[in-house]
């Protein structure tokens, strides 16, 4: 079989069945079953995961929000705690003073301005305390329901090998590059854009990995480039 071309995987049609493929693959293995918070709708408790996620592996954050939660179950809860409070809950993850001091400000803002909800506009997310662009869009992908395309590091770790580019989320343009492929790919789909976005994260966790990606069971290796122009002719 020959390999894709660069051209050819820029396809939004082409890209649609990697994306299709992987939401397959998903529902089979994907980890919704041991992340607490993919069971979550309420935009609180979604904004609370995204928040102790970032730079952190999942599976050292269960514990921690989960214990979060008892601690501070509502926006009030969290606005009236104090920083030292919320960083002895925080201190398995690192980085607890700036995170506490960060979730202090965040909730004190939205309990202040908003009445203990947590808004649903990109443009009000944005500006919390905390929340950058990706946490802005997981919010109101994963709470919300709204048709974002979540890109990462690990996103673009993804794409990155199977479009044989180098994609880097610090560049802007890379990110807004990939974010318009995808969602044109996301459209031929017909599928809910939460699957997708929790399909290419939990591949990226579990099978294309920063270290040791496990190529050889990859669901989409045969569309891959980086894999296809890597293996040896016979």
């Amino acid at each position: 079989m020959s390999s894709p071309s660069t051209s050819s995987v820029l396809s939004p049609r082409y890209l649609a069945q990697v994306l299709t493929i992987l939401v397959s693959w998903w529902r089979r293995y994907g980890r919704d079953p041991v992340l607490p918070w993919r069971r979550e709708r309420d935009p609180y408790r979604v904004l609370i995961a995204e928040i102790l996620l970032r730079r952190t592996r999942g599976g050292k954050v269960v514990k921690v929000y989960e214990l979060f939660l008892q601690k501070f179950p509502t926006v009030r809860d969290l606005a009236e705690a104090s920083v030292e409070e919320i960083e002895e809950v925080l201190q398995p993850l690192g980085l607890q003073r700036r995170r506490a001091q960060e979730l202090k400000n965040m909730a004190l803002i939205l309990w202040r301005e908003y009445g203990g909800s947590v808004p649903r506009r990109y443009e009000e997310l944005v500006r919390l305390p905390g929340v950058g662009d990706y946490i802005a869009r997981a919010v109101r992908c994963f709470a919300y329901g709204e048709p974002e395309v979540l890109v990462d590091v690990n996103v673009c770790r993804v794409f990155s090998r199977i479009l044989s580019r180098e994609l880097s989320v610090v560049r802007r343009s890379d990110v807004e590059f990939l974010r318009s492929l995808l969602e044109r790919a996301v459209s031929y789909t017909y599928l809910p854009h939460e699957f997708v976005n929790k399909a290419v994260l939990d591949h990226a966790a579990v099978t294309c990995r920063a270290r040791s990606p496990r190529c050889s069971v990859c669901p989409v290796r045969n569309l891959c480039l980086t894999y296809r122009t890597s293996v040896p002719r016979t």
